[in-house]
C-alpha cells in the first residue's frame, strides 16, 4: 500500500496545538478505477462538531461533492477534489511538490465497485482504510405537510432513527434520484438538506450540475487496507486516544511537537472525535 508523506523534515511533525490535532500529508494523485459517467453534481455545505463535550459547540465546516452517476454515487470533499485536480496537473507537468489533504478525507461509494455496497474510506495517521457493507436505506417517515424551499425546489420533510441518529431530511421529488449526502439515501427525490436532531452534523446542498458527462465516477480505494466495520471503529478509538502513540509505531518515524515558537509541547492524547455513525 502506498504512504502519503508527511509534511515534516527528517520525518519530524511540528505542531500548533488548536482545539483538535491535526497534521497534513502530502497527496500524490491516485490511480482510479472508472465506475461510469457522472450525471448529476450536487454541492453541499457541510457543518459538523468533532469535541461535543465543548459548549457551545464548535462547528468546522467543508464543502462536499456528491457525484452521481447510473445507480452509483461518490460522496466527497470537495476541498479534496480540488486538492486531487492540481496534484494531477502537477503530476503530468514531471513536478513532484503535491498539496496536502483537504478538510475532510472520508470517503463514501456506493455500488461502486460493486453493486449493493457502500464503501467507505478514510485516513488514520499515515494510515488509508477501507471497508464494505451492504446498502441499507433507512426507514423515512414523510410529513407530507411540512415544505421549504432549497435550491428553487419545493422539499418535504421526512425523518428517520438511522446508524444511532435521529435525522431530519428535506427531498424534492422533482430530481427524481434515491440520492442525498452520506448514507441519507433512499427516499422518492432528492434530498438537498438533512441534520441529526442534536445539532451536531449539518448538509445543507449550495449547488447543482446537469449532465456532467466529461467527467468519470472514480473508484480510488484499492490503495487502501481493507478491514472490516467492526475492527475500523476499533482502530479510530485507539488512534484518537494516542494519536502520537499511533503514529510512532510506524519504522522510522519521528514526531515533534511544538507551539508556534518552537516550544515543546506534551503529546496530545484523548482527542475528541465524533464519528456520523455510532
Amino acid at each position: 500500500m502506498k504512504k502519503s508523506f508527511l509534511i515534516v523534515l527528517l520525518m519530524c511533525m511540528a505542531l500548533t496545538m488548536r482545539a483538535q490535532f491535526t497534521f497534513r500529508s502530502i497527496k500524490e494523485p491516485e490511480q482510479g478505477m472508472n465506475c461510469g459517467k457522472i450525471a448529476f453534481m450536487f454541492t453541499y455545505n457541510y457543518r459538523y462538531v468533532e469535541d461535543v463535550n465543548h459548549r457551545p459547540y464548535f462547528f468546522k465546516d467543508d464543502k462536499m461533492l456528491l457525484e452521481v452517476g447510473d445507480q452509483r454515487s461518490r460522496f466527497w470533499s470537495l476541498s479534496q477534489f480540488q486538492t486531487d485536480s492540481i496534484n494531477a496537473e502537477r503530476k503530468k507537468q514531471g513536478e513532484n511538490n503535491f498539496l496536502g489533504n483537504g478538510k475532510v478525507v472520508w470517503q463514501l461509494y456506493r455500488n461502486c465497485p460493486e453493486q449493493g455496497e457502500y464503501v467507505y474510506l478514510d485516513e488514520l495517521g499515515m494510515d488509508k482504510f477501507s471497508y464494505a457493507e451492504k446498502v441499507v436505506f433507512p426507514h423515512w417517515n414523510i410529513e407530507e405537510d411540512s415544505v421549504i424551499v432549497l435550491l428553487g425546489y419545493t422539499c418535504r420533510k421526512a425523518t428517520t432513527d438511522y446508524c444511532g441518529r435521529r435525522w431530519r431530511a428535506w427531498y424534492t421529488d422533482d430530481i427524481p434520484l434515491d440520492e442525498g449526502p452520506w448514507k441519507l439515501k433512499g427516499l422518492p427525490g432528492m434530498i438537498l438538506k438533512a441534520s441529526d436532531s442534536e445539532g451536531q452534523f449539518v448538509f445543507e446542498a449550495i449547488g447543482m450540475q446537469q449532465n456532467v458527462t466529461k467527467r468519470n465516477l472514480v473508484y480510488i480505494g484499492n490503495g487502501y487496507e481493507r478491514i472490516g466495520r467492526a475492527d475500523f471503529l476499533k482502530t479510530c478509538r485507539r488512534y484518537y486516544a494516542d494519536p502520537i502513540g499511533y503514529i510512532t509505531t510506524k519504522p522510522n518515524v519521528k514526531v515533534t511537537i511544538t507551539d508556534g515558537n518552537g516550544n515543546p509541547l506534551p503529546n496530545p492524547k484523548d482527542q475528541p472525535y465524533n464519528l456520523l455513525e455510532r
